[in-house]
């Protein structure tokens, strides 16, 4: 779709990205994010947020990244353990985790800008129920870009007005059928076609 080329452009950019949802949105955003990269030669890692844990542990447990003794963890040493040109797709970050997660991207955003954005390891972190007024600003190197891939009443309406209009070209119940179909069918394009035949 539209949108994942879009999440596709910004990270061939160089962009991290957060991902913005609904509490109630969509599932499988991650999966399909994984899928496209893979088939475009990217190499990914997954994690699901735990919803306790800090970032940087998580990261660096989830990740099996190889720490040397005594060595504290940081953003900069997560940046240069991590392969280049590496996608790392975080799924599940709710309300309870957000400002860890924030704080973590905005502070993994000024150690990218050291490194050209062909070769950054970045980050999409999918965020749910967080309204977008708690998204930090764009920078150089971190964009968001909200989930609005949902069918919303105006395509249903044009998508059953120019059907019903290739129909019965001269109906002059056009606009009132097209009401009535819009309104039962809602998002479903497989019931519109029904209820146009």
């Amino acid at each position: 779709s539209n949108y994942f080329s879009c999440l596709l452009d910004e990270l061939r950019e160089g962009q991290n990205l957060i991902i913005p949802t609904p509490a109630t949105g969509p599932i499988g955003i991650a999966s399909e994010l994984d899928g496209l990269l893979c088939k475009e030669g990217w190499q990914t890692s997954s994690l699901r947020c735990d919803g306790c844990s800090l970032p940087l542990d998580q990261l660096f447990d989830s990740l099996s990244i190889d720490e040397k003794r005594g060595s504290p963890r940081s953003v900069a040493k997560l940046r240069q353990m991590l392969s280049f040109g590496q996608v790392v797709i975080v799924d599940g970050v709710g309300s309870q985790s957000w400002d860890a997660w924030r704080d973590f991207l905005i502070e993994y955003e000024v150690a990218s800008r050291g490194v050209s954005s062909f070769d950054r390891t970045l980050f999409a972190v999918i965020v749910r129920g967080i309204p977008m007024v708690r998204m930090p600003d764009q920078a150089v190197a971190l964009k968001s870009v909200p989930w609005r891939d949902v069918v919303g009443e105006i395509d249903m309406r044009l998508y059953v007005h120019e059907a019903l209009r290739e129909r019965r070209p001269h109906s002059t119940w056009t606009r009132l059928l097209t009401q009535v179909i819009v309104k039962i069918a809602l998002w479903d394009f497989e019931l519109a076609d029904f209820l146009i035949a």
